[in-house]
């Protein structure tokens, strides 16, 4: 809301995501559920009610220490993840939000995006509770691999950065926490609205942040 803007901003950084609302663009996680996407956050190991997921067991596992600051980048590279060893998880999460193609944002976010934000996986790989993904396994053709390179070119702007900055309730104030519930309320231009040479540009774009 504005009193949230204000106190991050200015009256016009509050101008800017007014302009921004009357656009009235699909929110990121709208336009994942209206295609019928699968997105979520990854696998939690601890709890009191562990159950076995050997489905999961040997795919490449990435993880992120607690506390570490260390830079992922911008793709992943499942031949240098270790394999999941992990026989009981406490939720393995549906195994569709892992299938590829998928792009994988980690809830720990840099403020200096040239560190990477938003990570492309092409093969499967399992991502712990420090992440969230979003599939675009059930798009059609191209499709996917295209709204992919999209949602990569996204996130490793510095509007999602802005944004999540100016709404979210945590980011940026408490700690460098990210939800998914961040991301999903970003506006989007549909890719379905992209003309086919802003398509190409993307494609490169996502190419050259990799």
């Amino acid at each position: 809301g504005l009193p949230k803007i204000l106190f991050r901003g200015t009256e016009l950084d509050a101008d800017l995501m007014a302009r921004l609302g009357r656009r009235r663009l699909p929110t990121l996680g709208s336009y994942w559920n209206d295609a019928g996407l699968s997105g979520g956050e990854g696998y939690k190991v601890a709890g009191d009610n562990p159950k076995p997921a050997p489905w999961m067991q040997g795919w490449p596992n990435l993880r992120k220490p607690r506390g570490s600051r260390k830079s992922l980048g911008f793709k992943i590279d499942p031949g240098k993840l270790p394999a999941l060893n992990q026989p009981r998880l406490e939720r393995a999460r549906d195994p569709e939000i892992y299938a590829p193609p998928v792009l994988i944002l980690p809830v720990s976010v840099q403020y200096n995006r040239d560190k990477g934000v938003g990570l492309i996986s092409w093969k499967r790989v399992a991502y712990s509770e420090s992440f969230f993904g979003y599939s675009t396994a059930r798009c059609p053709g191209s499709n996917a691999r295209d709204l992919t390179h999209y949602l990569h070119v996204l996130t490793a702007s510095s509007l999602f950065i802005y944004h999540a900055l100016m709404t979210s309730a945590q980011f940026g104030v408490e700690r460098d926490t990210l939800q998914k519930e961040d991301a999903d309320s970003f506006p989007i231009v549909p890719l379905e609205w992209l003309n086919p040479k802003q398509i190409e540009a993307v494609r490169k774009l996502s190419a050259d942040i990799e």
